[in-house]
Order: C-alpha cells, then sequence, then structure tokens
C-alpha cells in the first residue's frame, strides 16, 4: 500500500498531468483512515468525509491558490492520518519514494530543469528535497551492510543532482539547515558539537566567499539574487500590511479568496500575485486567528518530538526531525507546499510521524 505514495510523487515529477498523482494519493489516505485503530475511528472517519467533499477542489487544483481553506483540510487529515502508520512501516514510507527519482534520469535535462513543466521547477525541486533528507539519513547510518550503504549512497547522490538541476535555492539551503541542525543536535547528545558548529560555520562561509571571489555572479552555486529578491520583498511588503488596512482584517485577515484582489505586484513584465512566503499568506489571508491555527500546529509537534524522540528509532527520529524543520525554512523561501496536493499531503505525513510513536497509554485518552 505504501508503494501508492512512491507512484503519486513519481507521477507528479514527470512530464505529465500533474492532477493525476492526485488519485493514488487519495487512494492511500482513504485506506489510512479507513482502516484506522478504533479507538480514533469516531475523529478521523469524520475528517476523511470532509476530505472526500471536497476532493473536486483539490483534485483539479482550483481552489483559490496558492494556500486555501481546502489546503488546511487537507493537511489536517493527512498530519492526523500519520497516526494510524505503525512504527515497522515507517522505514517503507520513507524509503519506497526515493525510487521517484529513478524515471527522471530519462528526462533530465539542463539547469534549471523544471522535470514537470506543467508543475513548474520551485515546487518539484521541494518534493525532491524532502525526498534528500531522508537519503542523507539513510546513508548516515553506521551498522548497515555493504550492499545497503552502496543503495543509500545512490538514493543521495541521485536526490542531490536532481535537485541540484533544478536550480532552486530554496529546497537546497532548507535541505541544507535542516539536515546540519539536527546532525548537530545528535552531536550535542554525545557532548560533542561546539568544534563541529565552529567548522561548519567556517566552511559555509568560505564556500560562499569564494562563491563571490571565485566564480562569476552568473555561477551555477546558490546565493542572492537581486531581481528575484526585489520582486519577493515588494510582494512581502505588500501581503505583509493587508491586515492592518481595514475594519477587522487585523483578526480575521482579508479571506484567501480575495488575496489577488489587494497585491498584484508589478515587476520586470510580470504581475506577482502571492507572497512567496507560507507565514505572510496565512497572516494576510487570516489574520491573527489564522497565525494561532498555525501556531498551535508547531507548539503540538514539537512538543510531541520532545516527549517521543528518545524512544525512536535512530533514522526515523533524524529523518523527521529534518522535514519538520526544511518545511519550516521552506515556508519562508515560497509557497511550493502548499501548491499541489502531493506536496502538501506529503509534507504533513512526515511532519506527524512523531505522533504515531505516541505512548500507548494515550491512545485510551482519544474518545475522552
Amino acid at each position: 500500500m505504501d508503494g501508492l505514495l512512491a507512484l503519486a510523487i513519481t507521477l507528479f515529477l514527470l512530464p505529465l498531468d500533474p492532477r493525476i498523482s492526485s488519485l493514488p494519493l487519495l487512494l492511500w489516505l482513504a485506506i489510512q483512515l479507513l482502516l484506522a485503530p478504533q479507538p480514533r475511528r469516531w475523529a478521523l472517519w469524520p475528517l476523511l468525509a470532509l476530505m472526500l467533499f471536497s476532493t473536486r477542489i483539490w483534485w483539479f487544483n482550483d481552489p483559490p491558490h496558492p494556500a486555501s481553506f481546502s489546503d488546511g483540510v487537507l493537511f489536517v487529515v493527512s498530519l492526523l492520518a500519520a497516526t494510524t502508520v505503525a512504527p515497522q512501516r515507517w522505514t517503507a514510507v520513507l524509503r519506497l519514494p526515493l525510487l521517484a527519482g529513478v524515471p527522471l534520469l530519462a528526462v533530465v535535462g539542463a539547469k534549471p530543469w523544471a522535470p514537470n513543466p506543467a508543475v513548474g521547477s520551485n515546487q518539484a525541486a521541494y518534493l525532491l528535497g524532502l525526498l534528500l533528507l531522508p537519503a542523507v539519513v539513510w546513508l548516515w547510518q553506521r551498522q548497515q551492510r555493504w550492499w545497503q550503504r552502496l543503495t543509500a549512497l545512490a538514493a543521495v547522490l541521485l536526490s542531490f543532482g536532481l535537485l541540484w538541476q533544478t536550480g532552486s535555492r530554496a529546497a537546497l539551503i532548507s535541505a541544507g539547515v535542516a539536515l546540519t541542525v539536527v546532525w548537530l543536535r545528535e552531536r550535542a547528545r554525545r557532548g560533542r558539537w561546539w568544534p563541529d558548529l565552529v567548522r561548519l560555520l567556517l566552511l559555509g562561509g568560505g564556500v560562499y566567499l569564494l562563491r563571490w571571489l571565485v566564480f562569476s555572479t552568473n555561477s551555477s552555486l546558490p546565493g542572492l539574487k537581486s531581481g528575484s529578491d526585489l520582486g519577493r520583498l515588494l510582494t512581502a511588503e505588500c501581503f505583509g500590511g493587508l491586515p492592518f488596512t481595514g475594519s477587522n482584517r487585523l483578526l480575521y485577515g482579508v479571506g484567501f479568496e480575495r488575496l489577488q484582489e489587494f497585491c498584484q505586484v508589478p515587476f520586470q513584465g510580470l504581475t506577482l500575485q502571492h507572497a512567496h512566503n507560507l507565514y505572510l499568506q496565512i497572516w494576510a489571508a487570516s489574520g491573527l486567528l489564522g497565525m494561532l491555527a498555525l501556531g498551535l500546529v508547531l507548539v503540538l509537534l514539537i512538543r510531541t518530538w520532545l516527549t517521543v524522540e528518545l524512544s525512536m528509532p535512530l533514522m526515523l527520529r533524524c529523518s523527521g526531525q529534518a522535514a519538520l524543520i526544511y518545511c519550516i525554512l521552506q515556508g519562508c523561501f515560497d509557497l511550493s507546499v502548499v501548491h499541489w496536493p502531493i506536496t502538501l499531503a506529503f509534507s504533513a505525513l512526515l511532519m506527524g510521524m512523531p505522533l504515531a510513536f505516541m505512548p500507548a497509554s494515550a491512545e485510551g485518552a482519544d474518545r475522552r
């Protein structure tokens, strides 16, 4: 059944109609929630019904994108679907999607490369960056046979190579930062992290200086792009100020479906219609209440991680925490996570991983 996730990601990344990727994703979510443990069905089955009622909206990808109420429904459903995944299945959930990169070798092109032109390079890069995280963590594992380590290395090279070809700064930087933070945290458990942090800072600073001193500004190495970044600043100014422009907008925002009425920023012959920042987008659309909702979810996930992380296998712990950091960082740079159902649902599933490892004593309290 978990092969449905790999199939959905493959169909999304190949140069096909990306909407067909929603079918295996829908099947996985429906089966997962229908087979939920008995104590949780009272809550999860109504959520499944709510998702099915709104299927047409995200099946055809036609809500007021990017970021909408239907995205919130799909995110919550996928997040809670993670609670019903048995601990022994998580390795398959993390590793099977890595197969999605293999068919892309037949269509990979020169940088900047969009695996699926109907999707866009940023959205594809977001998903490839999310796949890179468990591949790197898999390679970190010491007690493996030679063929397992070789397979992990191949998965890392494949995921990183495809991600590099997209030219996405947001995905590449977010993946690097997420993996670095998780690695330093694991080193801190052993009482050694200051020397590693200093080395990483020196290495990162040296690489960035080389980018400016040795390579030209047109280099393929990631860095600041004055044109693109200026456009992001202009849209951020518009969206950030929307809740202060009218009655009750500070509390409720202007609504997901009305954002384009207020912010259409002309820039270099284009019209920028979204904030390139998930948090500004939610802030403008739903105000303080929307930010409170987002904060509640993040607090829940962080508190759950602090409760269960030491009882989880090392690979699952590092992969899940890296995915959470990656998704949070990506929200600062663009809206790839909410552009398509597969990016949103797969992200929520990985972010909800710690919920599946809550102590068994907590299950009896579900109904209460």
